[in-house]
């Protein structure tokens, strides 16, 4: 199964349902992805907004 991401917070998932903000609003149109290993240490998390760790879209339509 393909990655989705969530259009709410923009989390790449597998699963039907978001595993952060549990929305089923998950899009299989995103560009680009970005790994947060430690989001309150990640320069580029506190950038993008990204406050757990994960596998993130960039750009999600």
């Amino acid at each position: 199964m393909k990655k989705r991401a969530c259009k709410n917070c923009k989390i790449l998932t597998e699963a039907n349902e978001c595993p952060i903000c549990k929305s089923t609003d998950l899009v299989a149109n995103w560009k680009g992805r970005v790994a947060i290993l430690d989001a309150k240490k990640s320069f580029i998390a506190k950038k993008a907004g990204f406050k757990t760790e994960g596998e993130f879209a960039i750009k999600v339509r």
